[in-house]
């Protein structure tokens, strides 16, 4: 399956996009996308568990986001996580503890 075979082929710019992208689609279908991304979590690859549930709930995008495109990713995102109920808890909670995290970094390097 070549899917199967994306993980060890994309450099890190690209493989980072593409986490990106696929949490913009959380956003439109998050059940789906939970779906897919759950069979992926599950593979014995390191290199293919890039675009797996758990790093796709943690605002992959952060790498190049800034903290404001952040915010609003996140706000999109909870709203649609929230709606897609039980399936999308988890994810959900992965969310709020990362955007918590990148709250308090960027309050962090604001007191400097």
């Amino acid at each position: 399956m070549k899917a199967k075979s994306i993980g060890g082929t994309l450099d890190d710019e690209h493989a980072s996009r593409l986490a990106t992208a696929i949490s913009m689609a959380l956003v439109k279908d998050p059940t789906n996308v939970l779906k897919a991304t759950d069979v992926i979590e599950n593979y014995p690859d390191d290199l293919q568990q890039r675009f797996g549930t758990s790093l796709i709930c943690s605002i992959p995008g952060i790498t190049h986001f800034t903290t404001e495109q952040a915010e609003r990713y996140y706000v999109q995102a909870e709203a649609s996580l929230v709606k897609a109920g039980e399936p999308a808890s988890e994810c959900l909670d992965n969310m709020r503890a990362t955007m918590s995290e990148i709250r308090q970094e960027a309050e962090s390097r604001s007191d400097d």
